[in-house]
C-alpha cells in the first residue's frame, strides 16, 4: 500500500481504498446490498514519483501468458 491510502473519498486527487464494513453495521449492509468483504478503491492522481510502481504493474500484467 505505497500508493493507496486509507480513506474516503470526496472528490480528492488522491487515490483511496476503504471497507465499508465497519464491524458494527451488518444491518445496514445487508439492507444496501454490500457484500461484508468489499472494498472500495478510488484511483486518483499520482505523485511522479510512484510511475515506477505503476510500470512494474504493467510490465507484469503484460508478461502474463495468454489465456486464449
Amino acid at each position: 500500500m505505497n500508493v493507496f491510502k486509507v480513506g474516503v473519498s470526496w472528490g480528492s486527487f488522491k487515490s483511496l481504498i476503504i471497507s465499508p464494513d465497519l464491524g458494527d453495521n451488518e444491518d445496514k449492509l445487508t439492507i444496501e446490498h454490500i457484500s461484508p468483504g468489499l472494498i472500495r478503491i478510488a484511483v486518483g492522481l499520482e505523485n511522479a514519483k510512484d510511475s515506477t510502481l505503476f510500470q512494474r504493474y504493467w510490465k507484469f500484467q503484460l508478461d502474463l501468458p495468454s489465456l486464449q
